[in-house]
């Protein structure tokens, strides 16, 4: 996985990952990873299983 430098959280995150079928990307300012499909499907950290 690629990593990216959050300044919200002053650390290093993952940029982006997939989940069952489905592709997901930090964004700073909410400090979650959002689906690129929709809003309303985010994850607060990233999965064990994902890639």
């Amino acid at each position: 996985m690629k990593y990216t430098y959050s300044k919200s959280l002053n650390d290093m995150v993952v940029e982006s990952f997939y989940w069952n079928g489905r592709h997901y990307t930090w964004h700073d300012e909410d400090c979650v990873y959002y689906n690129d499909e929709t809003d309303e499907d985010y994850w607060m950290t990233v999965p064990d299983d994902a890639y």
